[in-house]
């Protein structure tokens, strides 16, 4: 087992570590991360948390929060930092702090063809509801 790691709630002055995670965690052009997080800055519904593990920022989980639903979502580890427990720590964390907080349901997306996080999706509770496959042409 890894080190314990602990969730805490991403301030301003985390900006720039949440945009490398998503270059990083999800092979994103920087430009393309900062677009996205400038469109969904100050959302009321949305709770972003860096994963600490020994005080390092080893990744993040975002959660969207509508009536009794939760909805996570931007879930990365650095890719240096996989493969230790760290995300079934986080994921485990967060799915607690949700079901204290009354959430009755919690959904979440993931790439299909990501399939070590739909194996540990899975290996939560999970289970897949729909699936898309998405095409792209470059002219």
């Amino acid at each position: 087992m890894s080190h314990a790691v602990r969730l805490r709630p991403a301030t301003a002055a985390d900006e720039e570590t949440l945009i490398q995670l998503d270059v990083r965690g999800f092979q994103m052009e920087e430009a393309q991360v900062r677009e996205m997080n400038e469109k969904m800055a100050n959302d009321p519904r949305t709770s972003t948390y860096l994963v600490l593990a020994e005080e390092r920022a080893v990744g993040k989980i975002s959660v969207s929060k509508n009536g009794m639903q939760a909805f996570i979502y931007g879930f990365c580890v650095h890719p240096d930092e996989q493969g230790k427990g760290y995300g079934r720590q986080a994921l485990a964390q967060t799915i607690a702090l949700l079901e204290a907080e009354g959430f009755a349901e919690i959904s979440l997306e993931v790439a299909c063809e990501n399939s070590r996080a739909l194996g540990l999706y899975e290996s939560c509770g999970f289970v897949v509801q729909s699936a898309n496959d998405y095409y792209r042409l470059k002219l």
